[in-house]
């Protein structure tokens, strides 16, 4: 406050306050004294002020506004629920398919797929009476016709024989063993011909 001599008078004593030392008088705007309290603690409320004080003047901040509420929707459309899991697709609803006939094949016997003796009824063999005929003819000496019917044993001996006769035929002793041999191959070529040797399993041999 200015006096009329040009000086300032001194500020008039106040009452202590209860918010101690922090407590100050602020500017001369209207000639109102503005009192200036410290903040609280983070998160602390400000104190009430207490019944009776002459502390009229504290200004408390304005308390915070409230958060806006969350803007709804537009057009009032949400997000959409999860969609809950789909079935399993069902089976196709038609006819059966059919499975394919077995259509038997007349005329072929599985056992006897060369055929059957007309006479005994027994399936006939793999082997060609005809093929095992001129083999024996021609190289039975050597008893190929023998080793094509499965008769490893006679086929085996008919060859060593051959061999044995060449070995010999220096002493004349093995030409005869070769005559021999060649008899036996031709009688075994006309048995053959005529069916009356069958192969190694004991089946007719077929034409």
């Amino acid at each position: 406050m200015t006096t009329e001599h040009g000086g300032r008078d001194e500020e008039p004593d106040l009452p202590p306050s209860k918010f101690g030392s922090g407590f100050t008088v602020g500017g001369s705007s209207g000639g109102a004294s503005t009192p200036s309290v410290p903040p609280p603690a983070s998160g602390a409320p400000y104190p009430p002020p207490a019944v009776g004080s002459t502390d009229n003047g504290l200004r408390y901040p304005p308390p915070a506004a409230p958060p806006p509420p969350s803007a709804p929707p537009v057009g009032g459309l949400r997000y959409p629920e999860p969609a809950a899991p789909s079935p399993p697709p069902s089976p196709a609803v038609g006819y059966p398919v059919a499975a394919m006939p077995v259509v038997p094949v007349y005329g072929v016997d599985a056992l006897a797929p060369y055929g059957r003796d007309p006479y005994s009824g027994e399936p006939l063999s793999d082997k060609s009476k005809i093929t095992a005929g001129l083999l024996q003819l021609f190289l039975g000496q050597f008893g190929v016709g023998r080793f094509y019917l499965g008769y490893s044993t006679i086929g085996g001996i008919q060859l060593g024989l051959w061999l044995l006769g060449f070995v010999l035929v220096f002493v004349f002793v093995g030409l005869f063993v070769w005559i021999g041999v060649g008899i036996w191959a031709l009688i075994d070529a006309i048995m053959i011909f005529t069916g009356s040797v069958p192969d190694a399993q004991g089946r007719k041999l077929r034409a």
